[in-house]
């Protein structure tokens, strides 16, 4: 009869796998049963004897019950290769997203921990390692839905390294909740409804922009914020005397300074302490987003620092 592949590492049609380490086999051992097609309506056609694990695969010899009509017929479609795929029963006890357990082309969790609990014959297997999931124990028949079963037993993969870089383009620690992140680009997309309006609002408080040129720039700021931002900042105001309107100035700085968001800007060494404002928006502005984001004393004094328009 041979030798057969129980189990091996790939992944399988339902996008996960198995690490055969992790699967333990002192339950089977105490009942190596041999089923057929996973029905455990039938009796069992046999038993797996030399049971043992080598290079990462699980073997096991089939032995077929000789007094049974049954498991002669699907012995005999063995023996003339009709049959030659089996599979494993088992219950999952531990999974892992974790990217050392992960294989290109998995979409589904890699199961770490399992219990055997038996072994069939089978027509079609889920992968070319002869594996095939089915959880009796829960209710599942081989007439229901096993793609859907395994979606409830064996998580997707999460996205957890790209929820990881989010939070922290937004100013969150790695391990922020996936509520703090949607809160923060909530917070992040009221802004940036705000950003052309006060841009305007800018503009108007330092004399650079009036009723008749509001149309002109506000066309230029939906086109490229960042360069209507610095015409406007380095534009001489028609009005030589000093705005009125200073507090509220520094404040709608502040609001725009919100916008500017990204992944680099803070400890990256002695000169960046000394830059101001300016110098932040100029060479670094995604990274000014992070320092108001985790440093606001910090960025409130270079707000404080600007000079009066």
């Amino acid at each position: 009869m041979g030798t057969f592949v129980l189990s091996d590492e790939r992944v399988n049609k339902y996008g996960f796998r198995v690490l055969t380490a992790g699967i333990d086999l002192a339950e089977y051992k105490r009942n190596p049963i041999l089923l057929l097609m996973h029905n455990r309506r039938l009796l069992p056609i046999g038993k797996i004897e030399n049971l043992k694990v080598k290079d990462g695969k699980l073997l096991g010899d089939p032995v077929f019950d000789t007094e049974d009509e049954l498991a002669q017929k699907v012995k005999s479609k063995v023996d003339q290769d009709i049959l030659n795929a089996v599979s494993i029963g088992f219950r999952v006890m531990a999974t892992s997203d974790d990217p050392k357990h992960l294989l290109p082309g998995q979409t589904r969790a890699t199961v770490t921990k399992a219990a055997l609990y038996e072994v069939s014959i089978v027509d079609i297997p889920a992968n070319s390692g002869a594996m095939k999931l089915s959880f009796p124990e829960h209710g599942v028949t081989l007439s229901g839905n096993v793609d859907q079963h395994l979606a409830d037993f064996i998580p997707n993969i999460s996205t957890n390294s790209d929820m990881k870089k989010i939070a922290v383009l937004l100013g969150l620690p790695e391990d922020a909740s996936e509520q703090q992140i949607c809160d923060a680009v909530g917070k992040l997309n009221a802004l940036a409804s705000q950003a052309v309006p006060t841009l305007l609002s800018l503009g108007k408080a330092n004399g650079t922009i009036t009723e008749e040129n509001e149309t002109h720039f506000k066309a230029l700021a939906q086109a490229n914020f960042e360069s209507t931002l610095s015409l406007i900042e380095t534009t001489k105001p028609q009005n030589n005397q000093k705005s009125d309107d200073t507090d509220d100035d520094i404040s709608i700085r502040q609001l725009l300074q919100e916008l500017q968001k990204g992944n680099g800007g803070q400890g990256q060494g002695t000169e960046r302490d000394k830059w101001t404002l300016t110098e932040w928006r100029q060479k670094d502005p995604e990274g000014l987003g992070l320092l108001q984001a985790n440093d606001p004393e910090k960025f409130n004094a270079l707000v404080a620092a600007l000079p009066k328009v």
